[in-house]
């Protein structure tokens, strides 16, 4: 397998210099996973550190039972949410790499798959990969190749140390609730989603708010701006009436999603532009003053007069793991 710095899997500048192979095959446990660092390879350039995390069959059919892949265009946020974390092929974390005791900057990651399942679905740098470590064809992977710039006065390469950190993932909680325009305060009781710990937020209030269209189409250039958008949203403030010794930072949003932009008449304009609005399923950007949060709604022409919506948590997968290479 000729492995380059630079590209994805099976990518890379073929002018520039193969890799020199450190056969490391190291393997530990990681967030209730089998990891394997087959090997390290190093070049002019930098090093790159290829990653296989193994993933019981079991586990694959579990999910995609629940999350069939033909069904995820018509996914809601809230379920997209909860598919992301629950996938076990997901690549929720960032890599690390100290040499001879000294962080080094990352150049990036590159990701692929082996489903293990999927016989007419099988991707070739997988594959490649299985043939040239010698994996086991009867689990599913995850493949990583994380590429490091190697430091200016690290002639020679003494230890190795890697940590792989995991990004939070956000995941509902199962709990939705409505509010109404001018409402009274009132509360929502809901269990967090990992450690099951009984939770509770005050609403503090529900209110009409809009946006000028301005402020939506700031990303568009005046030649380009062919469309009318939505204004008109609800803003919720609430208070988390949980201590802040538990764990977890709470969001609310929106179950809906906002209405789509209109176009304006036709004109000389260019109105080729495809347009993404801010808002969505997770409304606008969600404010913090001190204790007191605010939640936005998707984006309305018309005011609404009540809204769904739906508690997610912050969760961490797991804690750091630092591993040494060589």
């Amino acid at each position: 397998m000729k492995v380059y710095f630079t590209g994805n899997f099976g990518e890379g500048d073929k002018n520039m210099q193969e890799g020199r192979l450190l056969d490391i095959k190291r393997v530990f446990r990681c967030n209730g996973h089998e990891w394997l660092v087959p090997a390290v390879y190093c070049f002019e350039e930098g090093i790159s550190v290829d990653i296989c995390k193994r993933i019981p069959i079991t586990e694959v059919k579990e999910f995609f039972e629940k999350w069939p892949r033909t069904e995820r265009i018509g996914l809601t946020m809230e379920q997209q949410n909860e598919r992301r974390a629950a996938d076990p092929f997901g690549g929720h974390c960032k890599f690390d790499l100290h040499v001879n005791g000294k962080k080094v900057e990352g150049e990036g990651w590159s990701g692929t798959s082996w489903y293990g399942t999927d016989d007419e679905r099988e991707d070739e740098d997988a594959a490649e990969l299985l043939e040239a470590y010698e994996l086991d064809r009867d689990s599913a992977w995850s493949f990583y190749r994380a590429r490091f710039f190697r430091p200016e006065d690290a002639e020679e390469i003494k230890t190795l140390d890697m940590t792989i950190t995991a990004y939070a993932d956000t995941v509902p909680c199962g709990c939705r609730f409505t509010s109404v325009v001018g409402c009274a305060p009132f509360d929502v009781e809901f269990t967090h989603p990992v450690t099951r710990d009984k939770r509770c937020l005050h609403i503090l209030s529900c209110t009409h708010a809009s946006m000028d269209n301005q402020e939506m189409k700031w990303n568009l250039d005046k030649e380009q701006d062919c469309f009318i958008y939505p204004e008109k949203y609800c803003k919720l403030e609430y208070r988390e009436a949980t201590p802040k010794a538990s764990s977890g930072a709470v969001m609310v949003r929106d179950c809906a999603r906002s209405d789509n932009p209109i176009r304006k008449e036709p004109s000389e304009s260019d109105c080729s532009v495809a347009v993404n609005i801010i808002g969505g399923a997770r409304g606008v950007s969600v404010l913090t003053d001190f204790d007191v949060k605010t939640a936005c709604s998707a984006m309305h022409f018309e005011e609404q007069q009540q809204v769904e919506w739906y508690v997610s948590a912050e969760v961490v997968p797991f804690k750091p793991k630092k591993v040494r290479l060589l």
